[in-house]
């Protein structure tokens, strides 16, 4: 089946940067106003927090990923559908 054929090739990581940044944003947007301006500074939060995972991963000795953070912005867009 191809979902199962995507499933497969994304890789673990990039799948739980998604899954965290989505229900992060589901979270956040539960608790703050419906405004542009909280939605902005709910996504601009989440994706510090990739970015910050990002850097302590390189701190670690680890690669920092773009890809990551391109899987974070992802999960910031579908969390605010």
């Amino acid at each position: 089946m191809l979902i199962d054929e995507i499933a497969e090739r994304i890789e673990k990581d990039k799948l739980l940067h998604f899954t965290f940044s989505m229900i992060a944003m589901r979270l956040l947007l539960a608790v703050v106003s419906k405004s542009f301006f909280s939605c902005l500074l709910t996504a601009i939060i989440v994706l510090s927090v990739g970015f910050l995972k990002e850097l302590y991963d390189k701190k670690r000795g680890q690669k920092f990923d773009k890809n990551d953070l391109i899987a974070d912005l992802l999960g910031v867009l579908f969390g605010l559908i």
